[in-house]
């Protein structure tokens, strides 16, 4: 139980990792093309 709760913790921060960085890249083109 303990552990299968550290693998959902794990996989939901590399998803926000993912969206964070997907919205970094994003704004930077945004004020690149600005």
């Amino acid at each position: 139980m303990r552990s299968n709760k550290k693998i959902i913790f794990s996989k939901t921060t590399n998803m926000y990792k993912m969206v964070y960085e997907t919205i970094n890249l994003f704004t930077y083109t945004n004020v690149v093309i600005d």
